[in-house]
């Protein structure tokens, strides 16, 4: 009873919010380490079903658990991963997009707000849209240019584009 008074005064909040305020924290960062231990969680899960007893309900609702946070634990990893690798993009592209359009609303790029992405191998350029001519050029220009990677990102109120020189890994692929 005493734990769930001291719980319900605020204190433990008030102190969370104080230590991480202390160490340069804002929101966003409280809310990362319980997201971040998601990827953790099949491991766990692992662990427990290898020592349940083998055949038991325990042992299959454990098997279930794991088959249904392993695809959650692989999304958060790889939002994770789009937020760390183009994170500082985005957010430039909507600092820009502010100060274009000041009297529009923001736009936000937040992963959040992310609905689909992949890459492009083809994009419909003015330089493809033409006739014969117009792809013959364009595999002229291919031919004296690296091959771009280019991303897709669709968020909820908009779409973003990002070309960028191949990684040596992704140039194996």
């Amino acid at each position: 009873m005493q734990f769930l008074q001291h719980q319900s005064s605020g204190s433990v909040d008030d102190h969370r919010t104080a230590t991480a305020r202390e160490a340069g924290a804002d929101i966003n960062s409280l809310m990362q380490a319980p997201v971040q231990r998601i990827g953790k969680y099949p491991a766990v899960l692992q662990g427990l079903h290898s020592l349940a007893q083998q055949g038991s309900e325990e042992q299959r609702r454990l098997s279930e658990a794991i088959r249904c946070i392993q695809p959650v634990a692989a999304h958060v990893n790889e939002m994770q991963q789009i937020r760390q690798d183009f994170g500082a993009t985005f957010d430039e592209l909507a600092e820009l997009f502010h100060q274009v359009y000041p009297h529009k609303p923001p736009v936000d790029l937040s992963i959040g707000e992310l609905r689909m992405f992949g890459t492009v191998e083809w994009l419909n350029s003015a330089e493809s849209l033409g006739g014969s001519q117009a792809d013959q050029q364009q595999q002229q220009q291919q031919q004296q240019h690296p091959q771009l990677c280019t991303s897709c990102f669709v968020f909820r109120h908009a779409v973003v584009l990002l070309c960028q020189e191949p990684r040596p890994a992704d140039e194996a692929a």
